[in-house]
């Protein structure tokens, strides 16, 4: 799956992106945590709490965007501008 289309997943809320996310991503990742960590359980560990991270920023950015939309639309009610 190409990177568009799985950031399209991410924004539907759609969990299929963590599974493609650590189907593309998986090997890469461990690599490189594996170089700093040396343990699997902690390798693998670090990356669902990557995913995890990823998943809720995610899921905050979407709330912050509404929030601001929301305020932005009330602003000239509120001060009658």
């Amino acid at each position: 799956m190409d990177d568009g289309k799985l950031i399209d997943l991410f924004w539907q809320r759609s969990e299929d992106a963590l599974i493609e996310c650590s189907i593309k991503y998986k090997s890469y990742c461990f690599r490189i945590a594996s170089n700093i960590l040396f343990n699997y359980a902690d390798v693998e560990e670090c990356f669902n709490d990557a995913l995890l991270i990823i998943y809720v920023l995610d899921y905050v950015r979407f709330i912050l965007y509404h929030l601001c939309v929301h305020w932005i639309q009330i602003i000239p009610v509120v001060f009658r501008i």
